[in-house]
């Protein structure tokens, strides 16, 4: 081992350093023979011991580390000397560091400070830094300068009062110092130890020596109050404070000030650690709060006075669709107002400030992360490219991302997530979405039409009808204007032999609905898959009745519930001539079309969807959709309903919009057929039915004169009455003769008297 430094040179350098007042000093060359008093040193002392005055490891034969070290708050203007002895060549598995400046005691969990360390793979001398527990290399020193079997070597460190930090050396033999480098660094100022640390293999655990450390220089003096890392908010009463440096907590709980909204002082404050507190109130958080703060101090009596604006973030965990994808944008082209670039509009549904902090937006392909972004109540948020950020700033509050989801043209699956992995809204939307072959182009956005509807999909989903092409930042365009505060109702509920199909004056939500049918009484289940207003289920053993009476618990898409209840209408299958044609008009005025008038001959109800009308040669079929025809009702079939009713007057309920088979004006046929194909009625008509005296037959039609007489023969059809406008469409024929019951005539009084 080397010799120690001249004991002349080191009392010389005490007493210079005991004369200079400028500067704080201290210095340990252990010849004393104890490390635990006048200078203590403390750590893993059973593995150190003073070997004629030379600070020695002496750990056991096996892989370890083992550190000492000591109070010193020296760090500004600065310098460090000290004498190392490594009896072995260093690796990375056997080294020394030397903290100048460190935090804390224990040198395993240093967060700030500085070290230099000797030895390592590159057998240099080299000074780091460290900050939040991060190491930073700042001179990398000469390799291979300490690749010696044995190395001895002084090493004196400098940080002048500009922070330009050097870093020299000297090995033994040397007539004089080489420098390392030098660098300029102030990130760290304050110090609390000094410290020796030794990484070792079992044949090395013995083999490190320290000796004449001499560290004089100015501590750092805190003259700035604490400063207000962060705050949160971990409850609705509770506010959490992050200072920049340790405070005097008995002094905060005992005489700080803390007022809440001008007027809530707190209930309890609570020391968590050295530099947060956290303070309690009786009342709950506002969502924009202002907490005075008077007299906060650090340990060295700095006192900070400030006003702060607190915001409420609640800590409860968002749920599903407390933010929605409100708007999209995947096809900027060609542009209409918009700026040509993708963007997503996310909307707050709920009544709290929500922050995506990381939250992750994805596409299946791509995941954007959130960094911290306050989304207020009932507010809007425009996520977008990085890039267009600018572009999309002025339409509101916007958030560029580095990594963005592509939307595609065609259709996507997007999803949200909060930072706890749930899924807060997703969907799968596609070009269909818009129901605009034009705008499905390109140039318009998709717009949800109301955030808070409980039915999901397609169905609440359009392209925008803004004339910028969208509503980015702002109310969709397809926002519902009125309010819906009403549970939905029936509109027509039929039953087709087994099988019940009920119209709602509104879509409701997926799901299953229970309904009660009566009387007799059954109970039905209707099934949904996806939001409608149409609901069908089957019930069996029906007992076929004319009507009966249905109700339903349903819930509609803005979350509106209520009984519905209507008549559950039988739909029967018909017989021949349970409906008859009971007028026709095959030769029109001028301008005019023609029509076919039937009735309801029976006293059941008929669905009219999928009958057919057809002469000789073509089928035209009456209605697609439901079309009731009541018992003893008549319905005039015409292309040109308005006719109808100019002319002869027809009453609207008894009118249906249609193409009929093309009606010869001299003669033809027209034939009723049901859905199934079955003949109901046909008629063979002739211009010579007509009135002989009618000299013009234009605008005149043939009425049946008895719905109990085959339609087949020619003496049940007439010329309607000139009374009558020549046309009955809609009600009862001028020249109805239906038979009546027959039954005993009575007189009474049975005399009769002239006047």
């Amino acid at each position: 081992m080397g010799a120690k430094l001249a004991k002349g040179f080191f009392i010389t350098t005490i007493l210079v350093l005991v004369c200079n007042s400028l500067f704080a000093q201290w210095a340990d060359n252990f010849d004393d023979g104890d490390f635990t008093n006048n200078l203590e040193w403390v750590g893993d002392t059973n593995n150190f011991i003073i070997e004629s005055g030379v600070l020695r490891l002496n750990a056991p034969a096996q892989t370890g580390i083992a550190h000492l070290a000591t109070s010193s708050d020296i760090s500004l203007n600065a310098s460090w000397r000290f004498l190392l002895t490594l009896d072995f060549n260093p690796s990375s598995s056997n080294y020394a560091m030397v903290y100048l400046m460190a935090d804390v005691q224990d040198l395993n969990f240093v967060q700030n400070g500085y070290f230099v360390k000797v030895g390592g793979a590159p057998d240099e001398i080299s000074l780091y830094k460290v900050v939040e527990g991060n190491e930073t290399l700042l001179i990398d020193g000469v390799d291979g300068r300490v690749g010696l079997p044995t190395v001895e070597i002084e090493i004196i460190i400098t940080r002048n009062s500009a922070n330009k930090w050097e870093v020299k050396s000297k090995l033994a033999g040397e007539p004089d110092f080489t420098s390392e480098g030098n660098i300029v660094d102030s990130e760290v100022v304050s110090s609390a130890y000094f410290g020796v640390f030794c990484k070792y293999t079992s044949t090395r655990s013995t083999l490190f020596y320290f000796d004449d450390i001499i560290v004089l220089g100015s501590p750092f003096v805190d003259n700035e109050p604490p400063e207000l890392l962060y705050y949160s908010t971990p409850t609705s009463s509770q506010i959490l404070l992050a200072f920049s440096e340790t405070l005097d907590t008995t002094s905060v709980i005992i005489n700080t000030q803390f007022l809440l909204n001008n007027t809530e002082t707190p209930t309890n404050i609570f020391a968590l650690n050295s530099d947060t507190i956290l303070i309690s109130f009786n009342t709950k958080l506002e969502m924009d709060n202002s907490l005075e703060i008077l007299a906060i101090p650090d340990v060295e009596g700095n006192l900070l006075d400030t006003m702060l604006q607190i915001v409420f973030i609640d800590p409860t965990p968002s749920n599903y669709r407390d933010i929605v994808i409100n708007e999209l944008f995947p096809d900027p082209n060609p542009q209409e107002d918009l700026p040509p670039f993708e963007f997503v509009e996310l909307f707050n549904n709920t009544n709290r400030i929500i922050d995506l902090k990381g939250w992750e937006f994805t596409d299946g392909s791509k995941v954007a992360t959130f960094s911290s972004v306050l989304v207020y109540p009932d507010s809007f948020l425009i996520i977008c490219p990085v890039a267009a950020e600018v572009d999309f700033i002025p339409f509101g509050k916007t958030v560029g991302l580095d990594i963005w989801p592509a939307l595609n043209n065609g259709g996507d699956a997007l999803v949200i997530t909060g930072n706890n992995g749930t899924i807060i809204d997703s969907l799968t939307y596609s070009s269909s979405w818009y129901n605009n072959a034009e705008k499905d182009n390109g140039g318009w956005t998709l717009e949800q039409l109301n955030p808070a509807s409980k039915c999901l999909g397609s169905f609440n989903w359009g392209a925008s009808i803004n004339e910028k092409g969208g509503t980015p930042g702002m109310v969709n365009s397809l926002y519902p204007i009125n309010a819906d505060f009403s549970p939905p109702q029936i509109t027509q509920a039929l039953l087709t032999e087994t099988l019940a199909e009920v119209w709602l004056t509104e879509p409701v939500t997926n799901g299953l609905y229970q309904g009660v049918i009566s009387s007799p009484l059954y109970n039905i289940t209707f099934d949904l898959a996806e939001p409608s207003a149409y609901l069908k289920g089957t019930i069996e053993d029906v007992i076929h009745l004319n009507t009966y009476n249905i109700e339903i618990y349903l819930q509609d898409c803005n979350g509106n519930t209520g009984i519905a209840n209507s008549l559950l209408i039988n739909i029967a299958n018909p017989a021949t001539e349970d409906i008859v044609i009971n007028e026709i008009l095959f030769d029109p005025y001028y301008g005019g079309s023609d029509f076919v008038e039937i009735y309801n001959n029976s006293d059941r109800y008929f669905n009219l969807k999928d009958y057919k009308f057809s002469n000789e040669t073509s089928n035209s079929v009456i209605t697609d959709t439901t079309l009731l025809l009541e018992p003893k009702h008549y319905l005039a079939l015409s292309e040109n309903i308005v006719f109808l009713k100019n002319e002869y007057l027809s009453p609207d309920s008894s009118l249906f919009k249609t193409e009929l088979p093309t009606m010869p004006n001299n003669e033809g046929m027209i034939v009723l057929k049901s859905a199934k194909g079955i003949i109901i009625d046909s008629v063979v008509y002739n211009e010579d039915y007509h009135f002989s005296l009618i000299d013009d037959v234009e605008g005149v039609s043939l009425e049946r004169i008895s719905s109990a007489v085959s339609s087949i023969s020619k003496d049940n059809w007439r010329s309607t009455a000139e009374s009558f406008r020549y046309a009955t469409p809609g009600y009862k024929n001028s020249q109805s003769r239906e038979p009546v019951n027959k039954g005993v005539i009575t007189v009474s009084p049975e005399i009769i008297t002239p006047n």
